[in-house]
């Protein structure tokens, strides 16, 4: 009985702690470029941040790496990646009003810490270049 009421204890308060867990912070850039290399730069960005690559949703488009207890991704918006996703997606087909497709790269770096997920990001953003 006493092991029981330990384990109780022991149990309630990891749950009472996991319950008042912050929640990830995150920060997002976004950046308007020529549109050519996008996954290699992305590639190239992420690590340069310090981001070990990992695979993303879609395998064209997100670049995605780990850094501890941070996740960076790089999403490469463009003419040649939007033709690879389908109609119901159109959200992401980003075109002028003159008819020009908009070349776009978003960049997200969530984890425990806004400051230290905005560096990152801000890093990646800049590795990434114009």
């Amino acid at each position: 009985m006493k092991n029981v009421c330990l384990a109780l204890a022991v149990a309630s308060s990891f749950l009472s702690f996991a319950a008042h867990a912050a929640p990830p912070t995150m920060e997002i850039y976004y950046h308007v470029y020529n549109g050519t290399d996008c996954s290699e730069r992305a590639d190239k960005a992420l690590a340069a941040a310090g981001f070990e690559g990992k695979k993303g949703t879609f395998a064209q488009m997100d670049h995605v790496g780990a850094k501890g207890d941070y996740k960076g991704v790089v999403s490469c918006l463009n003419n040649k990646n939007n033709a690879a996703i389908s109609a119901k997606d159109a959200a992401f087909h980003f075109v002028q009003a003159d008819g020009q497709t908009i070349n776009l790269v978003i960049f997200i770096v969530s984890g425990p810490a806004y400051k230290e997920a905005n560096k990152l990001a801000t890093e990646v953003k800049k590795s990434f270049g114009g």
